[in-house]
């Protein structure tokens, strides 16, 4: 399903109307994380954001609505507040040429779907997939899974806000010879430690992304770090491994202000910047401010 236009008043008419068959009815912007609602025939701001409903301090990890807003389409999901169960859809919508996620929201009463596992054994299923989808099964970190549906999220947000964006591919060098020389679990050990390392020196709190790219790579995207900062926590990084008695090439790829870049240039930019650090000798960083 592609994403569907409405003008305004037409959206607010299918809100007022879907409102009186689902239990919530509301059009987020994944971006902001703005939710608008439907009063007296207008589309209005909440004083709410989206992951409030859910009784959340921040945006939910397994957010249906940034997903269908990346995929443009139609996307799903469960969620739970205390005892209830809620199934949750998101549409992409457009409306006046700006994209939106349309979220309809019914609590589950149907015992059809405990009857398999029960209540309890239901939700706790569905919690632990949702807690599970984003994340590197040997490291813990975020999968490739989680770049693809939230790094076009962070991308349009550095726009909107005018903010710095810098995008770090990394690689660890040799990474052959060390599973021939010393094992595959030795090799897994190599990863794992990489991957600590950058959880510990990029805070996630700011809604950086850290992930594990594939094989012994991985992508790190950073808001809004000072240049200064940046270079440090890199030099950091390197010395640390190179004390463990390996070394990482990395690519990085600093934008000061907003580009109109698209994901795929942006990690090209990023790659191209470690393969010209790999042709010249591995073992540091290649920087591209643009």
């Amino acid at each position: 399903m592609s994403v569907v236009k409405y003008t305004h008043d037409e959206m607010a008419d299918l809100i007022q109307k879907m409102s009186m068959i689902f239990d919530i009815v509301r059009l987020v912007d994944p971006i902001e994380m703005v939710v608008y609602e439907c009063k007296n025939g207008k589309i209005v701001e909440s004083e709410f954001k989206c992951h409030q409903v859910w009784k959340k301090n921040i945006r939910c990890e397994n957010c249906v609505s940034s997903r269908c807003f990346v995929k443009q389409n139609q996307c799903s999901k469960f969620e739970f507040v205390d005892d209830k169960v809620y199934h949750v859809v998101a549409q992409c919508v457009e409306i006046d040429s700006k994209r939106y996620a349309l979220e309809i929201v019914a609590v589950v009463h149907d015992d059809v779907w405990f009857d398999a596992f029960g209540h309890t054994d239901f939700v706790n299923q569905i919690t632990n997939y949702n807690q599970q989808i984003y994340l590197d099964s040997l490291t813990g970190i975020h999968n490739r899974r989680y770049f693809d549906d939230k790094f076009c999220l962070l991308l349009e947000e550095c726009y909107r806000e005018k903010a710095s964006l810098a995008v770090a591919m990394i690689d660890i060098d040799d990474f052959k010879i060390i599973n021939d020389t010393y094992g595959h679990v030795e090799g897994d050990k190599t990863i794992k430690f990489v991957a600590q390392l950058l959880q510990q020196n990029f805070s996630l709190d700011r809604g950086d992304i850290i992930v594990r790219y594939g094989g012994d790579e991985f992508f790190a995207a950073l808001k809004n770090i000072p240049l200064r900062v940046l270079k440090l926590r890199i030099e950091e990084i390197e010395s640390v491994v190179k004390n463990y008695g390996f070394s990482l090439s990395i690519g990085i790829c600093y934008m000061t202000i907003p580009h109109t870049l698209s994901v795929e240039n942006v990690v090209v930019e990023a790659d191209n910047m470690l393969y010209d650090v790999k042709s010249k000798g591995k073992a540091t960083y290649g920087l591209n401010i643009i």
